[in-house]
C-alpha cells in the first residue's frame, strides 16, 4: 500500500512538472499581433584606454581654461591627429560642448576621459533618460564652480557678432575652489571607468539579453549583429563592445567593421579621421593570414552555419547614419552574391523555428533621423535620442 501510494505520488510529480515545462514553453512563444517590446535608453561610449586613472594629476597639468575646439566654429577645428587633440582636453580646465545632431554626442565622452570637465549649454534639458548613463549632476556641479563664468553668460558671447574662442572663457581663480574642482574630475573619471566605456555598453545589452532569456545566463550568448559596416558612433561603440564582451560568439552581417580592427589602423578615410575608435580592437583571426575578401567570405559561411542550425540567442538589428529603420535597406551594402536576401525573411523564418530567441533593434539616430523598425515582435528596442522617439514607456533596467 505504501508502495503504490509512493507510486502514485511520483507519477503526479512527473506529470506537474511535464505540464509546468509545457506552460512555460508555451509562455516563451511570440503570441501573434502581440507586442512585447521594453523600450530601453542606449548611448554612445568611449573605450577604456581613453579613460585617463581617476587619480592622475589634475591641476599641475592645466593650463587654460576652456579647450581650444569650439562647436560651430569651423576655425578652431585645428588638430590633424588624435593625440594633439585629447592632449588639449588634458591640459584644458573646461571643454565647451552641446547638442548637435542629438544631445548624445561623442565629444562629450572624450573631454571626459581625458580629465576635462564638459562644459555643457543646456545640460538641464537633457531628458531624463538620453544620456542615461553620463555623470549630468556631477558636471552641473563643476560647471558652477565659483569663478566659473555663468552659463547663461557663455550663451549671451555665442550669439554676438564676435567669434567665440578659448580666450573668451576665463576663470577667475581667485576664487576658484581647485580642490573642489579635482574631487569632482576624479569623480567623473571613475564614473567614466565603471559605466561610460564601451565594455559597459556591451555588459549593458548582454545583460537585456539575459534578462530576456535567464538560460543564457551560464554561458556567454551568442549574438548574430546586423549593421553596416562601417562606422557611425552608436552601432560602433557597440559592435566594440560586444566584441569584448562576446569575442568569437558574436557574427556580424554583412561583415566585420573593419576600421575598428589593428589592421585598419592606418587607413585615411575613417568618418571624424578615426579619433576614438581606429584600430582599437585585434585584427579577427582569418584577417591576419588572408585577404579582406576572403577572410570575409569565411566568416559569413560560420554566420551562416550558426543561422542554420540554431546557433543565435539573440538577433540585434541597428540603424545607421539615421537610415536602415526598414531592415532590407541594407540590401544596398551586401556584395552581389547575397544582395537579393531578404534580411526580414531571414529573421521571420529563424524566430518562427526558434521562438525563444531574442530580437533586439538599436536605435542610433539623431534627433531627425528614423527611429522606428518594420521587425515584428522586437522584444527590445534600444533609442538613444528619447524625446517622441518610442510608442511605448521608456524603462530604465541596469
Amino acid at each position: 500500500m505504501v508502495l503504490r501510494k509512493h507510486a502514485l505520488l511520483t507519477t503526479l510529480v512527473i506529470v506537474f512538472s511535464a505540464l509546468l515545462y509545457m506552460l512555460w514553453h508555451i509562455s516563451r512563444a511570440r503570441a501573434p499581433n502581440v507586442s512585447r517590446t521594453r523600450y530601453l535608453p542606449i548611448s554612445f561610449a568611449i573605450h577604456e584606454r581613453y579613460v585617463l586613472p581617476p587619480t592622475s594629476e589634475c591641476v599641475s597639468t592645466k593650463n587654460q581654461s576652456l579647450a581650444t575646439v569650439i562647436p560651430g566654429n569651423k576655425s578652431t577645428y585645428i588638430f590633424a591627429d588624435e593625440a594633439a587633440y585629447y592632449a588639449d582636453y588634458r591640459r584644458s580646465f573646461y571643454a565647451l560642448t552641446m547638442k548637435k545632431g542629438g544631445w548624445d554626442c561623442f565629444r562629450h565622452y572624450e573631454i571626459l576621459a581625458n580629465g576635462c570637465v564638459p562644459f555643457f549649454l543646456g545640460i538641464d534639458d537633457i531628458p531624463p533618460l538620453t544620456m542615461h548613463t553620463f555623470p549630468k549632476e556631477l558636471v552641473q556641479q563643476a560647471m558652477r564652480l565659483p569663478g566659473v563664468p555663468t552659463e547663461e553668460s557663455v550663451k549671451t558671447s555665442l550669439t554676438s557678432t564676435a567669434p567665440y574662442t578659448a580666450e573668451s572663457f576665463q576663470i577667475d581663480f581667485s576664487v576658484f575652489n581647485e580642490t573642489a574642482y579635482c574631487e569632482l574630475r576624479q569623480q567623473l573619471l571613475q564614473h567614466a571607468r565603471e559605466h561610460l566605456t564601451t565594455r559597459a555598453l556591451g555588459q549593458y545589452v548582454v545583460e537585456q539579453i539575459r534578462s530576456l532569456r535567464p538560460s543564457v545566463s551560464v554561458y556567454r550568448p551568442r549574438v548574430l549583429l546586423i549593421t553596416e559596416p562601417s562606422v557611425e558612433y552608436q552601432s560602433g561603440f557597440l559592435y566594440i563592445g560586444l566584441v569584448e564582451k562576446l569575442g568569437n560568439a558574436l557574427s556580424t552581417y554583412p561583415r566585420r567593421k573593419a576600421i575598428v580592427h589593428a589592421d585598419r589602423r592606418n587607413d585615411t578615410n575613417a568618418y571624424g579621421r578615426g579619433f576614438g575608435f581606429q584600430g582599437l580592437l585585434p585584427t579577427t583571426g582569418l584577417h591576419t593570414d588572408h585577404a579582406e575578401a576572403e577572410a570575409d567570405h569565411a566568416y559569413r559561411a560560420i554566420m551562416e552555419y550558426r543561422l542554420q542550425n540554431g546557433a543565435f540567442d539573440a538577433i540585434i538589428v541597428t540603424n545607421g547614419g539615421n537610415e536602415y529603420c526598414k531592415v532590407d535597406s541594407y540590401q544596398a551594402v551586401f556584395d552581389a552574391e547575397h544582395r537579393a536576401t531578404s534580411l526580414r525573411a531571414i529573421i521571420r523564418q529563424y524566430r518562427a523555428r526558434h521562438p525563444e530567441s531574442v530580437l533586439m533593434f538599436v536605435d542610433g539616430s539623431d534627433l531627425g533621423g528614423c527611429h522606428t523598425t518594420d521587425l515584428p515582435n522586437v522584444d527590445a528596442h534600444f533609442v538613444r535620442e528619447t524625446a517622441n522617439a518610442v510608442s511605448g514607456p521608456l524603462m530604465l533596467r541596469t
